[in-house]
């Protein structure tokens, strides 16, 4: 009977221990700097909040629903802290070393840095101006970042992915520049100073009135690096273009009319090396318009793609309308390109002229897509994974000297191109391929009970 009553006071005070046991642990505070998966909550560069960036979650960027236990695979110890020697350990100070803006195991020598400065007209630093540098990889990662500017204008941003990137300031008289990262190196960027022109003008209507509200594109592509901006005319068709680095420049203007976008010039400006420059521009009176419609219905085709080009100068985009309408204005005369692409309707490239009458009442009839292979082989049967191939389609009018009027360039390791934007017709086809002859195939029948698949086997050697 007492080992029984023993036994039962035994149980009755271990329980009584664990109860008062975990009453402890839950009233115990959590530390001021928890880490949770390699993220803390303070940004150790500005002792503020974390920052959004690239790596770390926010509303752009999803938490995953199991986030990995060990990012980045760095050596931890068993508590879950760096390990001495790995490279990862806390600074002197105790503080953890802030996000880099992705979790990689890949080494440092991987990425790459970019640095650079904001100046003002006079190559003074420009106050409390910030800079973001924003990117995507080729994996869809979207990479931003907001480097710290110093007193004497100068930011540094390290460990980047390898890529393109545009940097950009919070100041509206500076461009927005695009730039290369690569590994393992540095690269530079300026944004204004003294050796910058400012540029301010205006825009005129062929008959000399303000041109207003119309969106301006001028950019510029030079060492490496691609530069624009994109103004809106004023009332008085005014615009200031603010600090720009001297060079060549390509120029487009468009407004939207009657749910279409309509272009009114396009060219080439030069900003010489000095202090302001004043671009009075005044639009040419020419025009290439017309309508996009079904080539068996005659319905008008809405949202068809329609490209403007002419080597030298920049290409004009534009799109129909509601009633399958287009313009383009303000082109300087000579032989065009007009290309018209949409989805499920078989690409088209027409030439015109804007000095031609007939440029300014175009009918284009677009036809519906059908879709074929093309499979290239050697000799003996093996894929070839990079090829050329042409159509030209019978009875077609061919530009810039027998251009074929639809053309790919495809790689594949099984050696197989598909065609999604093609009219069926009956072709001749030619594929091209490095280190093989040319061969070509008349009469091919596509789309309509025709072949589907067009199969070539090239022979090794070069054209004679």
């Amino acid at each position: 009977m007492k080992s029984r009553a023993f036994i039962l006071l035994s149980w009755t005070a271990f329980f009584a221990a664990g109860f008062i046991s975990a009453w402890l642990v839950l009233k115990r505070p959590a530390p001021e700097n928890l880490q949770v998966h390699g993220y803390s909550g303070a940004d150790s560069r500005t002792g503020g909040p974390a920052l959004p960036e690239a790596g770390r979650h926010s509303e752009k960027s999803p938490q995953p629903e199991n986030p990995p236990r060990n990012p980045g695979g760095q050596p931890r110890d068993a508590q879950g802290n760096p390990a001495a020697g790995s490279g990862f350990e806390p600074s002197a100070g105790g503080a953890q070393p802030a996000p880099t803006g992705r979790e990689t195991s890949e080494p440092a020598s991987a990425t790459g840095a970019l640095e650079g400065s904001v100046l003002d007209a006079e190559s003074r630093p420009v106050d409390g101006v910030s800079v973001e540098i924003n990117g995507r990889l080729d994996d869809g990662t979207e990479i931003r970042r907001r480097p710290a500017v110093d007193a004497a204008g100068r930011f540094i941003e390290k460990e980047l992915p390898p890529g393109y990137y545009y940097v950009s300031t919070d100041c509206a008289w500076l461009p927005k520049k695009q730039v290369k990262v690569t590994e393992g190196g540095t690269t530079r960027v300026e944004l204004g100073g003294s050796a910058w022109v400012r540029v301010r003008g205006a825009v005129r209507a062929p008959g000399g009135t303000a041109f207003s509200e119309a969106h301006m594109s001028v950019s510029c592509q030079e060492k490496g690096e691609y530069a624009f901006k994109e103004p809106i005319t004023d009332l008085q068709g005014r615009f200031d273009l603010g600090l720009l680095e001297p060079g060549t420049y390509k120029w487009r203007i468009w407004r939207y009319e009657n749910n279409s976008l309509r272009n009114y010039g396009a060219g080439t400006v030069s900003f010489p090396v000095i202090r302001e420059f004043e671009w009075n521009l005044t639009l040419e009176d020419t025009i290439v318009s017309g309508f996009v419609v079904d080539s068996v219905s005659g319905a008008p085709v809405v949202g068809a793609n329609l490209t403007l080009c002419r080597q030298g100068l920049a290409d004009m985009h534009g799109s129909s309308g509601m009633d399958g309408a287009f313009a383009f204005a303000g082109f300087s005369p000579g032989v065009c390109s007009l290309y018209v692409v949409r989805k499920g309707c078989a690409s088209m490239k027409i030439r015109v002229n804007p000095a031609d009458p007939d440029s300014s009442s175009l009918r284009i009839e677009m036809r519906k897509a059908v879709k074929v292979k093309v499979r290239v082989t050697d000799a003996a049967g093996k894929a070839i994974p990079g090829f050329f191939a042409f159509f030209y389609e019978k009875g077609a009018v061919y530009l810039d000297g027998g251009c074929a009027n639809h053309w790919i360039r495809f790689e594949d390791a099984a050696g197989i191109a598909e065609v999604d934007d093609i009219a069926a017709g009956i072709y001749t086809v030619k594929v091209e391929a490095d280190g093989y002859r040319t061969a070509i195939k008349r009469d091919v029948r596509i789309g309509e009970g025709g072949d589907d698949v067009v199969e070539f086997a090239l022979e090794e050697g070069e054209d004679e």
